[in-house]
């Protein structure tokens, strides 16, 4: 008998209308970074279980890429067709 148990990671992201000028997306990023240095920040994330994950921009469009790629496959394995 196989035993399968995986987690489902959650994450939350900032986004931005996708025309929206890139030093208006460095800007939002620069200053999220900044916000999630501060401790206040910090103890609430905490206090609900999230660990910030501070990344480039570039980085977190390929993760989120990668993560819809990633849960479209596992819908498929499972069966889950949209409407469901």
């Amino acid at each position: 008998m196989v035993l399968r148990i995986s987690a489902y990671l959650f994450w939350t992201g900032i986004f931005v209308p996708a025309k929206t000028p890139r030093d208006i997306v460095d800007r939002i990023h620069t200053e999220s970074v900044k916000a999630m240095q501060v401790p206040v920040v910090q103890e609430r994330l905490a206090k609900v279980g999230s660990e910030p994950m501070p990344m480039t921009v570039d980085e977190f469009g390929k993760y989120f890429r990668d993560d819809v790629l990633a849960t479209a496959k596992l819908m498929q394995q499972v069966g889950v067709k949209p409407g469901d």
